[in-house]
């Protein structure tokens, strides 16, 4: 006899989601962090609705700032584009952050603007503007985010000490997919109630922002840690305390690491070799290494991984990664055996370690 009524109904929606079939089947993250050259947050104030990326030329500030990424994005990806993988040196992206009643100024737009640095990377530069709120000066850096040759002198004025504190985006953007706000909202009430506490208390810590989407809504809820870069998935409570701490068990967080954004997919993997090792110091070494592609059409790779330690201790991890299985994936609430696309699943085949 089979039943069925509004809890079997719940049940059934609850198992469509990405998130809750990615977690039943125990998808390892490791190689979904968005390697990224140059990332903008802006404050945006919610909701952020179906007129979100809505692009016109002449239309609100947000539907202007969306027309000059579309247009970028149009050159990049076009048919006539030269460049065969526009994004081979990182990503060229801009998303919202929600102002904050914690450390935003209703009179000012913050935003908040993350480089990867030339050679072995650390961690992510991030620079601080404050501009009027809807000054259409915000505009001129995403314009300036954009050229091959990024030249920021001309909004320099509204440049501010960024100060020493982290900064942990949490995507809540349930518009884009049901399960970053269903799952991404409580998650990030809860980091945000710890790191307000703390800010209160020391005026320093880790800022905990709303954001729009950034990728891995199947791994969520996500968040994405600045300035390591760090990109993590499946959070809870308990490895969300952690990460804001950086203190507590790292091996307990491995499955929740989707990787590095400063580093390339293949080398990501390597690198949680070298959390899994060193734990959280090795958020301060420096990394750097090569990934050798087995054939154009195949995700398969040879690479090595370089490290400095802060002492000036050096080491290496080298070896082959390759995509084990590929998994359905699809929009929230259809089924996932009715998908039209795959993703793939990371795993080391082989390892060696050197140091000195």
């Amino acid at each position: 006899m089979t039943t069925s009524g509004p809890g079997t109904t719940a049940r059934a929606a609850l198992d469509n989601l990405c998130a809750v079939a990615a977690a039943e089947r125990a998808e390892d993250p490791i190689g979904s962090g968005l390697f990224t050259a140059r990332a903008l947050a802006i404050e945006v104030p919610p909701p952020w609705g179906d007129s979100f990326y809505r692009s016109d030329p002449e239309g609100t500030l947000q539907q202007r700032a969306s027309a000059i990424m579309t247009a970028y994005y149009e050159r990049l990806f076009g048919d006539d584009s030269p460049v065969k993988d526009p994004f081979a040196e990182g990503y060229v992206g801009v998303f919202a952050i929600a102002p904050d009643s914690a450390w935003s100024d209703p009179a000012i737009t913050r935003a908040l603007l993350i480089t990867r640095p030339a050679g072995p990377f650390r961690a992510f530069d991030i620079a601080e503007y404050h501009f009027p709120r809807d000054s259409e000066r915000v505009l001129d850096l995403i314009r300036a985010l954009i050229d091959e040759v990024p030249d920021y002198s001309a909004i320099e004025e509204f440049r501010v000490p960024h100060g020493a504190q982290r900064e942990l985006f949490v995507c809540t953007h349930g518009q884009v997919d049901i399960c970053c706000g269903k799952f991404g909202f409580p998650l990030y009430a809860e980091a945000h109630a710890q790191a307000k506490q703390e800010w209160v208390a020391q005026q320093t810590g880790t800022r905990v922002w709303r954001t729009s989407h950034f990728g891995g809504h199947r791994y969520a809820p996500t968040a994405w840690e600045m300035p390591s870069g760090y990109m993590w998935g499946f959070l809870e409570e308990a490895s969300t305390r952690s990460v804001m701490s950086r203190d507590g068990d790292s091996t307990a967080l491995l499955g929740k690491v989707r990787g590095s954004g400063g580093l390339r997919t293949p080398l990501q993997i390597l690198d949680r070799v070298g959390f899994e090792e060193f734990g959280w110091a090795w958020l301060d070494f420096e990394r750097s290494g090569t990934a050798e592609q087995a054939a154009p059409d195949e995700k398969r790779w040879h690479a090595r991984l370089e490290y400095r330690a802060p002492d000036g201790s050096t080491g290496a991890y080298e070896g082959d990664v390759e995509s084990w299985r590929e998994l359905p994936a699809g929009s929230c609430g259809t089924d996932v055996t009715d998908t039209t696309y795959t993703v793939p699943e990371y795993h080391l085949t082989s390892l060696t370690r050197s140091s000195g």
